[in-house]
């Protein structure tokens, strides 16, 4: 082996190399220090801060967890240095920053948040965090078990009822609330809240539960967050009746209203009511029961009554005062009135001036109240056009301006006019000609 090495060594490129070692690397660490230049100079290392707030990701023990509260601290902002093409891909999905709360006792901690860009995320790394701390309150996880209570919060449509002594069940009876202990604690039962306004037949209602205290006042929003509901949606079975002898109530009314006057409607308040006795005889009057006459002769405007409805003997009102409110709408009847050929009046027009109009009168079509539109005449008409500012040249036109002369019709009429501009043309007064004539004057003496 040493005879092979002492042969090696006589060769002249190991002997070039052994001669020239230093040189050799010396070349190396210089070639690769200007790589390292030349890489640096192509793509700088850059420090900076992020753009975007990071969410901060809490690690904690199953069995004690920190409070969230109104004021807390849930991003951050991070300071990075990394290279140019880094930040020229960097998102922020790529960078997290957490709080290791683990191993921690109940109690208040300050916590020192951590950070990186993932593994999976480009080159870099997180030089600083800021915030750089936190604050925690660290409690114990609770769970327990809390009744579901169906609540009817909107009673069945009228003629059907929720009965009392057969109330609603839900599967299942109750849920599992889990959390900080001092929430759960709060939490008294779980309403499963029900609305039947749309609802006339028995059924089945899935609904989401809502936790509420000792108070029944539904627990915060903001507190709900930390807590866990399994399941949060019952199903409750839930009976509607319809309810026997049920009524609805149609007013009776007699008489005309006024000349022009008609009926548009009317209301009634309650529009249902309930009543006992005979089951034959409410059955004959077939879920309708009237009110006594209203009379409404000569009315001109919409008006209220209080009136009793009319029973058969035998059939009582369930709440003997009841009462029914009936307003009945009247409004007038709609008229109209034509005018054909209503001088136009020009407005505003320079005295120098002289206006020529075509046409100088228009057609007016009035629609309104039936009792005003007869009183109309062509008198309470005004149409004009306004020359303010117009001064002498070619044709123009000019739109048409229209007003009714009786305040009664002002806001409740619609005029329309055709047609809704008119040609003018505006040419200078022409001034007299005067024409010189002689005078003769005698001379009188006149003798002292």
């Amino acid at each position: 082996m040493n005879r092979l090495r002492a042969e090696l060594l006589k060769l002249p490129a190991i002997q070039f190399i052994i001669a020239n070692s230093a040189w050799i690397v010396t070349s190396v660490v210089l070639a690769f220090l200007i790589w390292i230049i030349a890489t640096l100079e192509a793509n700088p290392i850059q420090q900076r801060e992020f753009a975007q707030t990071i969410s901060i990701r809490f690690i904690e023990d199953p069995d004690i967890v920190h409070i969230a509260t109104a004021g807390e601290i849930r991003t951050s902002r991070v300071t990075i240095r990394a290279p140019r093409s880094t930040w020229d891909i960097l998102q922020s999905n790529d960078i997290e920053v957490w709080a290791d709360l683990r191993g921690l006792a109940p109690g208040q901690y300050e916590i020192e948040l951590e950070g990186r860009i993932k593994s999976d995320g480009p080159r870099g790394r997180v030089i600083s965090i800021s915030p750089a701390t936190i604050s925690v309150e660290m409690v114990r996880v609770k769970e327990r078990y809390v009744e579901v209570q169906p609540i009817v919060v909107v009673e069945p449509p009228p003629g059907y009822s929720y009965p009392a002594t057969a109330p609603a069940k839900c599967n299942p009876p109750e849920v599992l609330v889990s959390g900080p202990a001092t929430l759960v604690d709060v939490v008294i039962a779980a309403q499963a809240r029900l609305n039947l306004q749309s609802y006339t037949a028995s059924r089945s209602i899935t609904r989401a539960v809502t936790l509420v205290d000792e108070n029944n006042t539904a627990i915060d929003n903001r507190l709900l967050g930390q807590l866990s509901i399994e399941p949060e949606n019952v199903t409750c079975e839930v009976e509607i009746q319809a309810l026997e002898g049920l009524l609805t109530v149609q007013p009776v009314y007699t008489g005309e209203p006024a000349e022009g006057y008609r009926v548009e409607g009317y209301t009634v308040e309650p529009e249902t009511i309930i009543v006992q006795g005979d089951t034959n005889l409410i059955n004959a009057m077939s879920g309708i029961v009237q009110t006594e006459p209203i009379d409404i002769t000569g009315q001109t405007g919409t008006f209220s009554r209080n009136v009793q409805v009319i029973l058969p003997d035998g059939v009582q009102l369930q709440s003997e005062t009841q009462l029914i409110t009936v307003t009945i709408a009247i409004s007038p009847r709609i008229g109209t009135a034509n005018f054909d050929e209503v001088p136009i009046q020009i407005a505003n027009l320079d005295p120098t001036l002289t206006a020529i109009m075509l046409p100088a009168s228009v057609s007016v079509v009035v629609i309104g109240p039936q009792p005003l539109i007869e009183t109309l005449t062509i008198e309470d008409i005004s149409v004009t056009i306004d020359l303010s500012g117009r001064a002498a040249g070619p044709q123009i036109d000019v739109p048409v301006q229209v007003r009714l002369l009786q305040d009664s019709l002002v806001n409740v009429a619609t005029v329309t006019i055709e047609p809704q501009t008119v040609t003018v043309t505006l040419v200078p007064v022409a001034t007299p000609e005067i024409t010189p004539t002689s005078e003769i004057f005698g001379k009188i003496a006149v003798r002292p």
